[in-house]
């Protein structure tokens, strides 16, 4: 789903709407921008530009003062934070918790939840106050709020 709304994978069937209105749009514009996560996160020879303050936040502005090769989670939390300094309608998360540790985890949540505009991310665990939509070969199961 991530790849289909950021646009990386083309439909063979079937649309995607948001608001209502085809997604993308049947002339190929984009009605709102996608910020999109990749995983696994591709890895990176240097850091990307980012918002200071998400750096802080997130944890990782010690490696701006060097070139990688950077670890599993130090990729991801750059690219994560590369992602959320741009200003997206919406943002599409592949597994953004997966290869973090517990500190990490409870960063980037922090983060996503004082993100603006919506966020839809997989994860193989519910995450509490997150509206949940259990897919299974493309089928919606259920939908249900997290205590």
């Amino acid at each position: 789903m991530c790849r289909l709304l950021a646009g990386v994978l083309t439909p063979t069937g079937g649309g995607l709407e948001l608001d209502d209105e085809p997604y993308p749009p049947p002339d190929g514009r984009r009605t709102a921008p996608v910020g999109y996560l990749p995983f696994p996160a591709p890895p990176l020879v240097r850091p990307p530009r980012m918002d200071p303050e998400i750096a802080h936040r997130l944890g990782v502005e010690h490696l701006f003062g060097r070139e990688g090769p950077f670890s599993t989670v130090e990729t991801h939390l750059l690219h994560l934070g590369q992602i959320l300094s741009r200003t997206h309608d919406f943002l599409a998360l592949d597994q953004p918790l997966a290869p973090l540790g517990e500190i990490e985890r409870a960063r980037v949540t922090a983060v996503l939840q004082t993100s603006p505009g919506g966020i839809l991310l997989t994860s193989a665990v519910p995450l509490d106050g997150w509206l949940n939509l259990n897919l299974t070969n493309g089928d919606l199961i259920e939908i249900n709020r997290c205590p």
